[in-house]
């Protein structure tokens, strides 16, 4: 049975995962494995394909909320403001 692996790409891992795809994808494989956490993961391209679209769209909106709270934090203007602002509101 495969534990859990809970894990965060960084951009340069999802760039090293897209270009091992469009390479298996080139020489004609249907399939493509990687290894995160010690466990071995093997999946169709489309479904990696899939997956790493989903993470990115995943990580820009989770992005564009972090900057608009930025953005938020900097106009408060007391210390009930601050307190009183969720940090958790509008994340994917």
């Amino acid at each position: 049975m495969l534990g859990e692996v809970n894990m965060w790409l960084t951009v340069e891992e999802r760039q090293q995962i897209a270009t091992q795809i469009t390479a298996n994808e080139t020489i004609g494989r249907d399939t493509m494995t990687r290894w995160f956490g010690g466990q071995s993961f093997t999946f169709p391209i489309e479904t990696w394909k899939s997956m790493l679209i989903a993470l990115e769209v995943y990580a820009g909106d989770a992005l564009n909320v972090t900057e608009e709270h930025k953005a938020a934090v900097n106009s408060l203007l007391t210390i009930q403001d601050i307190e009183d602002f969720d940090i958790t509101e509008g994340y994917p």
